[in-house]
């Protein structure tokens, strides 16, 4: 096979391949738990894979909160069942290994051809894996709940057989199953898979410019969801609805070619960076920004990520509030506050997480401020410049209305987008639509010129000439 025939952009996995840290080590969810996490909220593992298709092959309803779910990166739940779980689970693996000799526990994240396929078998032998399950249901209900799961696996590992094990959770009795490979399931999971995976990039494309935490149900309806060019979300009790699942589950999107939003780079992958860069035009040759790799995203929202919280959740531990963070993750602040940066820090602390040395790896600097200004450019260099571009003058105005407002309501749909889309203060440009300002907010001038908009300049003196007008009258 070539590299042209693989899809994976010039170069072909071992099914089974051990996913590793940008410094090499295996990712494990025992010990580099937030790489664990990251990877695995911009993959498909095998717990997901219960949430793609039904059994009769037609689309879960559960994707949707799936996708969203990864795209604000929510932690897993726990609940209080799974105690019982963890704790008997290394038991009857010991067992395990006594009763089926080269067969090994196992807590490392691995990849199948496709790097984003992703899966932790708990256990590993000569061609199969060993999935292990702590129950109070019938065992023939456990197999059934969780066929998809074990075929996940087969794919990822590239082996023909799983045993699925179960120990009562009341008798403490022991039943066990040896599932055969299913190739037919496997293909039709793959599919839907990339399929999902597709989605994920296009919602993560757009999340920091354009979605809050409780703006999903707005991305219900055609006509919103076209407003930011993508029909995201639909809402799964009206199926009349146009969607990004409406489409028919055929071939996907080219999965080697993404790295998680978190920067976590292997040995194994070169990953590319998917994240709201990736729908903007390329950069012109004689660019005065340098092409180096920018891949991860706004500095804050990684940190916060690498830490396991969920915006909410940390919003909520340090008492911020919700449209802080969202403003804060969105990029349209124009620093990072003293009290924001103390937060991280404390979390970052708690984590043993080093902020400087991650900071000047992946953009550059050691400061967080430095970090997130740098990133606020190549977005405006990238995502903003992309918007700007279909821009063409004149910018007219009236007595009441200056250029902005009709660039703003043209083009941009609601000033909170705009503001999102160029990561400059919602309130600063607000004032000015109102009139409260006098000149053009620096903030708002910094922006259009960054973004090195061909008619920016243009732009600018229409909008001062609608401010003398204005100041005159």
């Amino acid at each position: 096979e070539t590299d042209e025939d693989s899809g994976h952009d010039g170069f072909i996995l071992e099914p089974g391949t051990r996913v590793l840290s940008r410094n090499g080590h295996p990712v494990s969810r025992e010990i580099l738990i937030a790489d664990w996490r990251l990877f695995r909220r911009n993959g498909v593992t095998a717990t997901d894979a219960l949430k793609l298709i039904r059994k009769n092959g037609k689309p879960s309803r559960q994707r949707v909160g799936l996708l969203k779910s990864k795209v604000i990166g929510d932690v897993e739940p726990y609940f209080e069942s799974y105690s019982l779980g963890i704790e008997r689970e290394p038991i009857i693996a010991e067992w395990l290994s006594a009763e089926l000799p080269g067969s090994e526990p196992n807590d490392v994240l691995h990849q199948g051809v496709n790097p984003r396929h992703l899966a932790t078998p708990d256990m590993i032998g000569d061609d199969y894996v060993i999935e292990i399950k702590v129950s109070s249901q019938p065992f023939d209900a456990v197999v059934k709940k969780y066929a998809d799961q074990v075929q996940w696996q087969m794919h990822v590992m590239g082996v023909s057989r799983a045993l699925l094990v179960m120990e009562d959770r009341h008798s403490e009795a022991i039943s066990s199953i040896w599932v055969e490979r299913n190739e037919n399931r496997i293909e039709a999971l793959t599919v839907a898979a990339d399929n999902f995976l597709e989605k994920l990039d296009i919602a993560n494309s757009i999340w920091d410019a354009d979605i809050d935490i409780e703006e999903w149900d707005f991305f219900t309806s055609a006509e919103a969801a076209t407003s930011v060019g993508v029909l995201l979300l639909a809402n799964q009790d009206h199926p009349g609805l146009p969607s990004v699942f409406d489409d028919p589950i055929a071939g996907g999107v080219t999965s080697s070619s993404f790295q998680p939003s978190s920067t976590t780079r292997t040995h194994q992958v070169a990953f590319q960076d998917l994240s709201d860069e990736s729908t903007a035009e390329p950069e012109s040759e004689d660019s005065s920004v340098e092409s180096e790799s920018f891949s991860a995203g706004n500095p804050y929202r990684e940190l916060r990520s690498r830490t396991g919280l969920s915006q909410r959740a940390f919003a909520d531990k340090f008492g911020f509030g919700k449209m802080t963070m969202v403003y804060l993750e969105s990029g349209m602040y124009t620093q990072v506050s003293e009290r924001q940066q103390q937060a991280i820090e404390e979390q970052c602390r708690e984590m043993y997480f080093d902020i400087p040395t991650f900071l000047l790896s992946e953009y550059g600097w050691d400061s967080l401020n430095d970090s997130y200004k740098s990133w606020q450019h190549r977005q405006r260099r990238t995502v903003a410049r992309a918007h700007l571009e279909k821009i063409a003058p004149p910018f007219p105005f009236t007595h009441g209305k200056s250029p902005l407002f009709f660039l703003i309501r043209d083009n941009f749909a609601s000033v909170q987008r705009f503001c999102k889309v160029m990561k400059v203060p919602s309130i600063t440009v607000s004032r000015h639509l109102d009139g409260e300002t006098v000149t053009i907010p620096g903030a708002l001038v910094e922006a259009i010129r960054q973004a090195s908009y061909s008619h920016g300049e243009e732009f600018l003196q229409s909008q001062k000439a609608w401010l003398l007008e204005f100041a005159a009258r």
